[in-house]
């Protein structure tokens, strides 16, 4: 399967010293790259948003345009069950849901008054691997039902990340992660 294409960038990066800046840096490509198993990491980028003329900020456009054209060009189309499921996922679970278990997720499904999707373990697992190698969740297997996790939100984790990696010490909002 084709991988999507993922770019991580911070900001504030003009706020670290250059000894942080290579620590953090370092720090965050290596959780991009267990994060994103199942895509292709293409940019890692601290950007100083205080000026939009500075290289950094050159190299993230420049960046973003040849994935685009590349992820434009490359896409690969996907099943009408793998539809279903991301529109199951996006629009019949709780819109502040960042994640759920496949447990959860199967009682949902059976759950479900319209019974568009087979809630069998068999039947689904292929979709979510299919919609997590697009890039349009992330799904994480386990050979335990009970231990694999559906990712819905992944901006709003990597933002967590993010914050960890390069906010303040002193900003107590990202110290328990």
């Amino acid at each position: 399967p084709q991988q999507s294409s993922v770019i991580v960038f911070g900001t504030h990066a003009d706020l670290l010293t250059p000894e942080q800046l290579t620590q953090r840096m370092s720090q965050l490509k290596s959780v991009a790259k267990m994060a994103i198993s199942h895509q292709k990491l293409v940019g890692v980028i601290a950007i100083n948003l205080t000026n939009i003329y500075s290289e950094k900020m050159d190299q993230f456009s420049s960046l973003l345009y040849t994935t685009n054209k590349d992820v434009l060009s490359n896409s690969l189309p996907i099943s009408m069950m793998c539809h279903m499921m991301l529109a199951f996922l996006k629009e019949r679970l709780p819109r502040d849901m960042h994640a759920i278990s496949l447990s959860d997720l199967l009682v949902r499904l059976m759950a479900d008054q319209d019974k568009y999707i087979n809630p069998e373990i068999i039947a689904v697992v292929p979709l979510l691997k299919t919609l997590s190698e697009r890039g349009l969740i992330v799904f994480i297997p386990s050979e335990d039902p009970n231990g694999c996790w559906i990712v819905l939100d992944k901006a709003s984790i990597l933002k967590k990340v993010n914050g960890a990696l390069f906010a303040d010490p002193l900003l107590k909002e990202y110290t328990h992660l």
